[in-house]
Parts: C-alpha cells; structure tokens; sequence
C-alpha cells in the first residue's frame, strides 16, 4: 500500500504553492486513471464522468481539479478537457516533466474522487482521512488465458470428498493445479471489488454517485500493520 506521509506532503506543497490559485472550497481533486488489460475507461465515459463532476461542482460550489497519470492518455485527457475547460481545470501528465504536482493536488484537496482500477491510487488517496469517492470501471471480457487461470486456482482450492463425505487430500489434477499456483506459474487476479468493498465498509472511501461531504474520514494506516506483522514473523517485539 502507497500511504502518504505528512513530511512528504507538506513538502510537495511548499514546491506548488499556487496550485489551487485561490479556488473555491470545495476544492474537488479526480485522479484519473485508465485502460488496462482488465479494465476500459473510453473517452465517452470520460465525457460522461466529466459532465457528472460539473453537476456536483455546480451543486456545492465548487471547483473540479482533474490530474492524470501516464495510464490515461491523450484521447482521455482530451475527452476531459473538452468537457471541464474552461470553468474547471485538468493537469495532463507529461513524460519529461521534470516535477508532478501529484501530490500537491493531493494534500490540498477537500474531496478526492478516484478510478478504481489502481490499488495505489486508491491507497494514496484514503491513506489523508478525507472524504474519498470510487470511480469503479466496467472489466473487458476475460481472455482464455485468464479463464484457463481461473479454473485452475478454482481446481487448485477444491476440496473434493470421500466416500464416506469427508475432505479428501489433494491427488492427481487438484495436487498439479495447487503446484502450479505454488511455483507461481498461475496466479490469482487482483481482487479490486473486494479492496473498494473494505474501504467503503471501514468508512475510508463512499461510491461515486453519492452525496458529498466534507470533513474528516478514517485513515488507512496499513504501513503500520504490516511493520507489526513482520516483527512477530522475525521475533522482534516493541519493550515499551
């Protein structure tokens, strides 16, 4: 997980320090994200996403502050402009450029909204304990590969029975389909509904679409977790 740390936030805002150039509040940040092999984000939907955030821009008075990522790309970020320009603004990422306001964008916003398609973006965002809203994107049909992946993890993770009813150990096709998963041949797809499904129900992220509202919210801290985690694994413990 991508958590933000406030030394590196604060430093990033001393380097962008008109960034918001005197905007309303709400200040109103979308990180935009893009196409993958799992996932479509196509410039209509961008247009649509676009018209939706200045309806609820509109509504509280706000102003929209667009930034992509190098996912997005120039049919998308062009897709957005023609849609918020010029009564909202869109920064376009730039492969040579030498200084990202990112993270600036981040720490001043009021409300971030978010694709769903990046476990760092999504990190990254409910990681400030502000208000954060999930953009999900509809999935591409699964190719072959993916499907054959699939059935076997489902092979690998079955617990076939006995004759008298009982789980049986694994034999034959089930013991191969577990080996291939094991040696890391065959692996899992990144479970993307279950993280936005956490984040919704701890109270660290709402669905796009529903009722914005400022203030503070539950920060992700998973950093913290996993230090402890590995301690106890390693057999190192905190004397305090």
């Amino acid at each position: 997980m991508n958590e933000l740390t406030q030394e590196r936030l604060d430093g990033v805002t001393q380097r962008w320090p008109n960034l918001f150039d005197k905007a309303p509040h709400p200040r109103i940040v979308f990180v935009v994200g893009g196409s993958t092999a799992r996932f479509k984000f196509s410039p209509d939907m961008a247009r649509m996403i676009g018209k939706q955030l200045k309806d609820l821009a509109e509504q509280c008075h706000g102003k929209i502050f667009a930034v992509t990522s190098p996912r997005t790309g120039k049919d998308l970020s062009l897709a957005l402009e023609s849609t918020l320009l010029p009564d909202h603004y869109v920064h376009t990422w730039k492969p040579n450029q030498s200084d990202n306001p990112y993270f600036a964008y981040l720490a001043g916003a009021d409300v971030i909204i978010v694709t769903g398609e990046s476990e760092s973006m999504l990190a990254e965002a409910a990681s400030l304990a502000k208000p954060v809203y999930i953009v999900p994107l509809p999935e591409n049909s699964p190719t072959w590969k993916v499907r054959l992946s699939e059935k076997i993890i489902q092979r690998a993770q079955s617990q076939p029975l006995n004759k008298r009813g009982t789980a049986r150990p694994q034999q034959g096709l089930e013991r191969l389909c577990a080996r291939l998963m094991r040696v890391g041949l065959v692996q899992p797809r990144r479970n993307l509904a279950m993280l936005h499904d956490s984040l919704i129900k701890s109270g660290m992220a709402r669905p796009f679409g529903e009722p914005i509202t400022n203030g503070t919210r539950p920060q992700l801290k998973e950093t913290e977790t996993v230090a402890r985690k590995v301690k106890a694994t390693l057999g190192i413990f905190d004397h305090r």
